[in-house]
């Protein structure tokens, strides 16, 4: 299943979702009600530092995206060239091979 939003979007709505799931589990538990409320706190604490922690990793990517772009443009425009070379050089061949067997 592919995603059409944008990542950090994607990311919210997963987490979101994780958190709900974690506390709706936690609640349904057959635990006292002190008990499930402290484990909600602690996995609502873990969830938060992951959270962050993807936050970061998401920024550190985000800022290599112009730079990453840049670079695949450049090699892009390379390979059209060569291509184009390539396609070039074939045709002078051609036409060489064409030329002799004229003559021949």
């Amino acid at each position: 299943m592919s995603c059409k939003c944008k990542t950090e979007s994607c990311m919210n709505g997963f987490l979101w979702g994780l958190v709900g799931g974690a506390v709706l589990g936690m609640l349904f538990a057959p635990q006292d009600g002190e008990k499930s409320r402290e484990l909600v706190k602690q996995k609502l604490d873990e969830l938060k530092i992951e959270a962050d922690k993807r936050l970061k990793e998401l920024e550190v990517y985000k800022s290599k995206l112009p730079g990453f772009k840049s670079d695949v443009e450049e090699h892009v425009t390379k390979a059209k060239q060569r291509v184009k070379e390539e396609i070039q050089t074939a045709k002078d061949a051609l036409e060489l091979h064409l030329a002799e067997k004229q003559q021949g």
